[in-house]
């Protein structure tokens, strides 16, 4: 797995967690943040970025659909998607 670079430069952010919108699973992978304010030393570190399903309100008021969704811990989740009676257009890519 290589390692990703910016796919946007942000030239001014305050805060302790940055949003990133419109992201999808071909944008998961190892990215650097590189924080730097014009004094010496710049920092850097290395992220990796997962990118989950969203379980909306389709899935939600679909009877033939269950989620179940366990916490692993505070950066990790287990999602399972149950379909009942599968059938061949139930399949994607």
């Amino acid at each position: 797995m290589g390692a990703y670079y910016c796919i946007a430069i942000v030239s001014s952010y305050r805060g302790e967690t940055l949003e990133l919108l419109h992201v999808q699973r071909t944008d998961m992978g190892a990215y650097y943040c590189i924080a730097s304010n014009g004094v010496p030393p710049t920092v850097s570190r290395r992220y990796h970025v997962e990118v989950h399903s969203l379980v909306g309100d389709k899935i939600m008021e679909n009877p033939k659909l269950r989620t179940d969704e366990t916490i692993v811990n505070d950066y990790s989740r287990w999602m399972n998607l149950t379909i009942k009676s599968l059938s061949l257009g139930d399949y994607g890519t």
